[in-house]
């Protein structure tokens, strides 16, 4: 084949590869926000400005969990699109798009058998939309990306796949540019710290033997690897929160040892079984009971043995592929088998993004078999091989399985897309498959709070679910947020203080004994748990934005104001927070006389206006405001806009009367 016809092929092969995962993912274009997608992008302050970009790269633990690159990528996006979920979800799909095209040319560069099949599997595959279709999950997309570009480059300049007689002339450009990849996937998701690793796989596939000469130039990312690494377990730990009682399995350190094995023998095979049979996906999976005094649960890590020994026993029989691939699927899915903390481990040993990379392992493997066992049966059978078939029905016979099983998973895919539409499909389809997750009942009770009208009903029934399959301090403040919500405050009030005493730290807790202490009309306690709050972590919005509000009904507004900038920094975009400062800056400014209180009251009523522009009383307290400070004009035209959207407005329609009424007096009364 010439060379441009050799182009020529394999961009179309590029070109379809993305358009089959477009196809694939296509209900995932108009999903929306999900699970931690608020913490992740809505409702993190690191993606509006400089500052918070600054903070990406230099505070790791200014954002949920620091993966700085991925953050970057969502501060540009948020640049340019603000909070459209959909441009966030075509990123992602674009991602994995193009990294499915990267491991294509990466295959077909190390001469893998059924490259392109493998490259459409990857692609195509269920198991990987959770990765695809939440946008948390940028980590994976961005960081594949990385790792398979990282790795054809690297190989490229080590020349592992050049010929014999060709003499390498290695360049450093080369090699620091395979560096700067890795470094960019490591930053990404730190699982890509197994690529050195992979690499020497690759090198003994090849070879047949790893010499020193093949792990020095690794040594760089080796390091990288274990720093980044440590990092990130460390952070998960204090940071994200996986430690407490639901990772402590067994009070000595064999005994943990051996719980952590029996979870890691049973989550190898499960996501194993995923790849060959990938039905009933579900976003959180039943979380099995490990007992170290049943036998048969030995048999999960041990058949994982028996499968490695078997296959490095036969290396020389069936080739080094299979236990690489083996190797490569078990190495890179290691972090995620138990023996660290992970925090997804509360509710679920397995989720289908922890296998995102790993799964290329297993996918080649599949890929290869397929194309040989469909070989070896036209052997058999003589199909396709008769010479009065066509050379385009030949070729079409030979492709048949390959393409049947690509449409089969497309369709899998396409159907599973559709789940992660929004919250309440994600948390319904879980709850069918998984209707004794106590994660999923709350959530789909935090859906049904924020429905619009919200469904208390439902939501108090999801989260009494919830506490009865799980109690923890988080089960507990929800069932007493839900029966504050619906006024019944002395329950509310019990199950509130059970949550204190199992958690006096759990910050949610608090804040919602606070509050019920509150409605209860008892400010004196609910100041108290507000309080303790704020010892705990001072910058916290809600408890200052409910101190502020008690000190305003106290007649302490300066008080007050020192609360609600606290709350107003961390929720910038909650136009209550800044209405309820610029009242209390005004009633400061009311017994001080101060314009600077005035001032800077006006501007946060600006920005809530900004935010939420269809507010009659924002307009009215603007007006109000304006006309404090002696422009006529301007307290006009803002209350007019108040009673255009609510003529009702009695407040608005007095303030505006007394409006007109000084600007005749003005043009009446003669300039001195």
């Amino acid at each position: 084949m010439s060379r441009s016809r050799h182009i020529f092929a394999a961009s179309l092969t590029a070109l379809a590869l993305i358009a089959v995962t477009c196809l694939a993912y296509a209900p995932a274009f108009s999903a929306g926000f999900i699970w931690d997608d608020p913490d992740y992008v809505v409702e993190n302050l690191a993606l509006r400005d400089f500052r918070g970009l600054f903070d990406i790269w230099t505070n790791i633990r200014s954002v949920p969990q620091w993966y700085p690159l991925v953050f970057t990528s969502f501060w540009i996006e948020f640049q340019f699109f603000g909070l459209n979920a959909s441009a966030y979800h075509t990123t992602n799909i674009l991602l994995h798009a193009f990294t499915a095209v990267i491991l294509w040319r990466l295959l077909v560069y190390m001469n893998v058998p059924a490259a392109t099949l493998c490259a459409f599997l990857f692609a195509l595959h269920p198991v990987h939309v959770e990765s695809v279709a939440w946008i948390t999950e940028r980590k994976n997309t961005l960081s594949g990306l990385f790792y398979f570009s990282a790795m054809m480059v690297y190989l490229k300049w080590a020349g592992v796949f050049a010929s014999a007689d060709l003499v390498r002339k290695p360049k450093k450009i080369v090699y620091f540019i395979a560096l700067l990849l890795f470094a960019c996937a490591a930053l990404s998701k730190t699982v890509a710290g197994s690529l050195p690793a992979a690499i020497l796989l690759v090198v003994y596939w090849k070879r047949g033997k790893i010499t020193l000469r093949d792990v020095l130039p690794l040594l760089p990312m080796f390091a990288l690897a274990i720093v980044l690494g440590l990092t990130t377990a460390h952070l998960e730990k204090t940071h994200v929160g996986a430690v407490g009682p639901e990772w402590d399995y067994a009070p000595t350190m064999f005994g943990e040892f051996v719980h952590r094995t029996l979870i890691a023998g049973r989550a190898w095979w499960f996501y194993a079984i995923t790849i060959v049979w990938p039905f009933d996906l579900a976003f959180i999976y039943p979380r099995w009971h490990i007992d170290r005094s049943a036998v048969w649960q030995y048999a999960f890590p041990i058949g994982a043995l028996v499968v490695v020994i078997a296959l490095v026993l036969l290396r020389n029989r069936i080739g080094r592929g299979p236990i690489v691939c083996v190797l490569f699927f078990s190495g890179t899915l290691f972090p995620a088998l138990g023996y660290f903390n992970v925090y997804p481990h509360r509710y679920s040993f397995v989720a289908d993004h922890f296998q995102h990379l790993a799964s290329t392992g297993l996918l080649v493997l599949l890929a290869a078999g397929v194309t040989a066992g469909w070989t070896r049966l036209r052997q058999l059978t003589n199909l396709g091989r008769d010479d009065s078939i066509g050379g385009f029905k030949s070729r079409l016979i030979q492709t048949l399985p390959a393409v049947l099983l690509c449409i089969f998973l497309g369709v899998l895919t396409l159907l599973q897309s559709q789940i992660y539409k929004n919250v309440q499909t994600l948390w319904s389809d879980t709850l069918k498959k998984n209707p004794d997750s106590w994660m999923a009942n709350v959530n789909m009770g935090h859906a049904m709070v924020a429905k619009r009208p919200p469904d208390l009903g439902r939501a108090e029934d999801h989260y009494r679910r919830g506490l009865e399959l799980f109690e923890n301090e988080e089960t507990l403040t929800n069932v007493a947020s839900i029966l504050g919500q619906r006024g019944n405050y002395e329950q509310a009030a019990e199950y509130a203080r059970r949550a204190v005493e199992r958690n006096p730290k759990y910050l949610l807790a608090l804040n919602a004994y606070g509050k019920i202490f509150l409605n209860q009309g008892d400010s004196t306690a609910a100041a108290e748990q507000f309080l303790r709050v704020i010892e705990i972590r001072p910058e916290e919005s809600e408890s200052n934005m409910m101190l502020g509000t008690i000190y305003r009904s106290r007649q302490m507004p300066e008080i007050a104001v020192e609360h609600l900038r606290i709350a107003a920094t961390g929720a910038s975009e909650d136009p209550q927070v800044r209405l309820e400062l610029a009242q209390a800056l005004l009633e400061w400014w009311a017994k001080t006389k101060q314009p600077r209180l005035q001032n800077e009251a006006i501007f946060n009523i600006r920005s809530a206006i900004s935010i939420r522009p269809d507010d009659a009383a924002s307009w009215t307290l603007l007006g109000v405001a304006l006309f404090d400070t002696g422009d006529t004009q301007g307290a006009r035209e803002a209350l007019e806009r108040a009673l255009m959207i609510d003529p009702n407005s009695a407040l608005a329609r007095a303030a505006l009367d007394s409006a007109l009424a000084r600007s005749a007096l003005e043009k009446v009364t003669p300039r001195p």
